[in-house]
């Protein structure tokens, strides 16, 4: 709720999101777009193309990152996926329904 009433000064909002997109300086959105580029290359050793990227076993989304040991029972692991695959999909319906 923050953002529909408090705004930096040299930004203004539109009147959606579509418009506030486009009030963002160009380089800024450049920035972003080579930050998450950035990102993803180095997390997936760049390898970038579908057929590279798995070719060693990797599951999609598994990065070897765990450090809280979530993934040592192989039960609690599989719920896990199931309730995050669940939460994606439900994710994805509520953000339909905002914008229809």
């Amino acid at each position: 709720l923050a953002q529909e009433f408090v705004t930096l000064p040299q930004f203004e909002n539109g009147a959606t999101p579509l418009d506030d997109f486009f009030v963002v300086p160009a380089p800024g959105l450049w920035q972003v777009f080579f930050t998450i580029g950035a990102v993803e290359a180095f997390s997936n050793n760049f390898k970038l193309t579908p057929g590279d990227m798995f070719a060693d076993g990797r599951a999609p989304g598994d990065l070897g990152f765990d450090p809280l040991g979530c993934g040592k029972n192989p039960d609690a692991l599989a719920r896990r996926q199931l309730v995050e695959v669940k939460n994606g999909r439900l994710a994805m319906l509520a953000f339909s329904g905002m914008l229809h």
